[in-house]
């Protein structure tokens, strides 16, 4: 309880510390002040401007709508930049809760209350926008305002936790494996907390994978202004996931740009509320955190899956024991990562390291088990365990993740598990060629993911997926949905072609052999030549490996 109290008081004297640094910065420029018009031209409602601006040095600007049309009840004003944030407020000085800060920002005027929203003089009102900080360089911004009529829904006119009393804008908090897109309830224009008959739908549009481009950002929040080009460009969250559309979770893709925007509707009106923009990273960190780790660990890490990836996929049958390891490693390496989530002593790093060397300890058990007692089903088990997991997530992974009777952990986990299980009945008949379909599968999805450390896109994040689902709290209402551009395309075809190529290559050479290594201890069935079972203490054929 105290520590809530200081943490609420601390919050309290950081918002009255910023209003008094705007206060003071807006006293010493006021009489300098550079003006931004916008004319709106006396158009109905439904019309949207965007207009293109460049800050200078200067801290305050007033921005001056004017010559709205009478049939305007409300506008929206946001403002965008790239790279910096801003502040948008309805007064000079600011004041407690008439100011919004961001990347994404803007505040909504009415004309019953012009008086709270902004003062109306000659058909024309005022807001102020201020750069926050050290300024050092001239700043791009596109400025746009949205008039809408009477009965046309209010975005955010419901909010309940935001700082303006009317909030169209949106929040995004970023962890390593979600974005969490923040917003406020709609209302309609009579009341300004009435949601009753109002549908609200989300909707997003990924930007060119990897592109950090200050164009290609301003063009995707082009296409998400208005109602009508959301619908046309975004992609919308379907109903199922939107049971908390308030604060709607997505699936993180790092270095990815992804315009968020929310249309409501109430008696066929619609509005818009401000788009807002996540690359789920840190854009001033674009090569270490936007484009995934770049060190020498990881380089080498990347390496040796990819000399994995190759002899599961083209000799992992025949090298047998070699194989065991790789595959013993992989899943030793997968379940500590999850064991050692519920430990908050290890940070990611640790966790990694950890794991890697806990991955190496139960490989070397899991080739001695063969080794000591030489039982092919309990040796294979693995194999089959982890191309069915690889299968049940290419599933998942498809739009059908985002189904609402997977959302739920319970269906969704006895259904993955089920799919698992069915693909374990071909290891019953101990045949080579279902092994060599497992590994191939294995060791050509563990190429491709080598290769896109060096080419990007998205297929590791199959597996990573799935991996989130395992670990995150109520990661099933998230929104899968991953871009699937050229490079996934391309990739997907070289993981096809890599697949049907290991299995020709391993199924070619194991032709008239035993359909496992044969072992001192044990009775070889070879099915694949029909022979007679081995009585115990008969010599095996010979076998080259």
């Amino acid at each position: 309880m105290l520590q809530c109290l200081v943490e609420k008081m601390i919050r309290s004297w950081k918002c009255l510390l910023y209003i008094w640094i705007l206060n003071f910065c807006s006293k010493v420029q006021a009489s300098t002040d550079p003006e931004i018009v916008v004319d709106l031209n006396n158009e109905q409602p439904g019309f949207v401007t965007n207009n293109y601006q460049q800050l200078s040095n200067c801290s305050t600007y007033v921005i001056t709508v004017l010559n709205f049309n009478p049939n305007v009840k409300f506008f929206i004003i946001q403002v965008h930049s790239f790279h910096e944030n801003l502040t948008l407020s309805y007064e000079n000085p600011v004041n407690t809760n008439s100011f919004t800060s961001g990347q994404n920002i803007g505040l909504v005027w009415m004309q019953q209350f012009s008086t709270k929203f902004g003062s109306l003089n000659n058909n024309s009102v005022n807001f102020y926008l201020f750069r926050r900080g050290t300024i050092l360089n001239n700043l791009d911004i596109l400025l746009s305002v949205s008039t809408y009529a009477e009965n046309d829904p209010v975005p955010g006119g419901c909010n309940l936790s935001f700082e303006t009393e009317i909030a169209p804008y949106q929040k995004i908090t970023t962890s390593s494996n979600t974005i969490t897109v923040l917003s406020q309830p709609p209302s309609i224009f009579e009341s300004l907390c009435d949601r009753s008959d109002i549908q609200t739908d989300m909707y997003f549009l990924y930007l060119k994978e990897h592109n950090n481009n200050a164009d290609e950002y301003f063009r995707g929040i082009e296409q998400m202004m208005s109602p009508a080009n959301i619908t046309k460009y975004g992609t919308r969250v379907i109903e199922a996931l939107t049971s908390t559309k308030f604060k709607q979770m997505y699936s993180r893709y790092a270095g990815t740009g992804r315009v968020f925007a929310i249309v409501s509707t109430y008696k066929n009106k619609t509005s818009a509320y401000v788009p807002t923009v996540s690359y789920s990273c840190d854009l001033h960190l674009w090569e270490e955190d936007c484009l995934g780790p770049n060190g020498v660990y990881w380089k080498l890490v990347t390496a040796f899956l990819l000399v994995c990836g190759l002899i599961l996929c083209f000799v992992g049958h025949r090298l047998f024991k070699i194989s065991l390891f790789i595959i013993g490693y992989t899943f030793g390496v997968f379940i500590m990562l999850i064991v050692l989530t519920v430990d908050d002593d290890f940070n990611e790093t640790g966790k990694t390291v950890y794991a890697l060397v806990m991955g190496g300890f139960f490989a070397i058990t899991w080739v001695f088990l063969w080794w000591k007692f030489g039982v092919p089903v309990i040796a294979v088990e693995l194999t089959f365990l982890l191309s069915g997991f690889i299968l049940s997530s290419i599933i998942f992974y498809s739009p059908l993740g985002n189904i609402m009777t997977f959302a739920t952990d319970g269906t969704f986990w006895i259904l993955f598990a089920t799919i698992i299980l069915l693909l374990q009945i071909p290891l019953v008949c101990l045949k080579s060629s279902y092994n060599i379909v497992a590994l191939s599968l294995i060791g050509s999805y563990a190429f491709v993911v080598a290769m896109n450390f060096y080419f990007g896109g998205y297929l590791p994040y199959i597996f990573i997926n799935m991996y989130r689902r395992m670990i995150v709290k109520d990661f099933g209402l998230a929104v899968i949905d991953p871009p699937y551009e050229m490079m996934d395309i391309a990739q997907t075809i070289l993981w096809i072609l890599i697949f049907g190529i290991g299995i020709f290559v391993q199924y070619k050479y194991s032709i008239g052999k035993p359909p496992f290594p044969p072992h001192r201890n044990i009775v070889v069935l070879n099915i694949l030549n029909e022979r007679t079972p081995l009585l115990i203490g008969e010599q095996p054929p010979a076998y080259s490996a």
